[in-house]
């Protein structure tokens, strides 16, 4: 699998969600950071996108995906502004 090594650019004090997408067999580590939060968690290649919310937002957020062991398959993500 392709990882994700992605930085973007968030409107500063925002909220966001973020989709990330794994399809195909095994599973895949995911870090996000952002400002101060740093998440860690591993994800099932199902198809089935986990959201997270980002709340006031710092103004970047960086993801990172890669496979687990001999994961095969591709990974995705959204990044949605929430309008209140």
């Amino acid at each position: 699998m392709e990882g994700i090594h992605a930085r973007s650019p968030l409107d500063k004090g925002k909220s966001y969600q973020l989709a990330v997408v794994c399809t195909g067999t095994g599973k895949a580590q995911m870090t996000l950071k952002y400002g101060n939060v740093e998440k860690r968690e591993m994800l099932t290649c199902d198809g089935a996108p986990p959201y997270w919310r980002i709340s006031d937002s710092p103004g970047q957020l960086t993801l990172d995906v890669d496979a687990a062991g001999n994961s095969t398959g591709a990974a995705a993500w959204r990044i949605s502004r929430v309008r209140l």
